[in-house]
């Protein structure tokens, strides 16, 4: 009975070691998985450091790139007035505004021609087309300037030219058509 006892003994120790040799090779598994997952959350780290490295070099680049843009508007902007202070002989223009250059090919091709006639800067003068000497068509001249000015300020007074232009015309037009069918 000792004997069986020793040998349940025994059975039970091998047992029992083959547990703990299975509870040590979990351990070691588990251990070896964790130092696996700080490794790579150590390099996540590092990685993740880089990119905010990275993201504030380009937020630099971006402000120095915005910075350059600005400057070279102003430089440009300078430049067309320099060209604009030689084309008019020295005379300083109005500031600009955001709204005041052409915005369409076809505007732009319109002011290269014929000059910006709402500001009293026409491209042909009445001089070149041979009728500077006649005081009468310099006076009406300035007037139809002035008028073009008034209509590019008021629109009120645009619509209120447009309508008496159309009540004219609309009036002709009846006169023409009644005298050619009524008769």
């Amino acid at each position: 009975m000792i004997e069986r006892m020793s040998r349940g003994a025994d059975v039970r120790h091998a047992a029992s070691q083959q547990e703990a040799a299975a509870w040590q090779s979990q351990l070691e598994a588990e251990t070896a998985a964790l130092k696996e997952e700080r490794r790579l959350r150590a390099e996540l780290a590092s990685e993740l450091e880089g990119a905010k490295v990275a993201q504030a070099q380009a937020a630099q680049q971006m402000a120095r790139l915005r910075q350059s843009e600005e400057e070279f508007l102003e430089v440009k902007l300078a430049s067309q007035e320099m060209q604009v202070l030689r084309a008019t002989g020295g005379r300083p223009l109005p500031p600009r505004r955001p709204g005041d250059g052409p915005t369409s090919v076809p505007e732009a091709a319109a002011m290269a021609i014929f000059g910006d006639l709402e500001l009293g800067r026409s491209g042909v003068a009445l001089g070149e087309l041979g009728l500077g000497e006649m005081p009468w068509m310099q006076s009406a001249d300035k007037a139809l300037q002035s008028v073009a000015v008034l209509m590019a300020w008021r629109a009120d007074i645009r619509l209120a030219i447009f309508g008496v232009w159309l009540l004219c015309h609309t009036l002709y037009m009846l006169g023409v058509f009644y005298t050619r069918f009524h008769h």
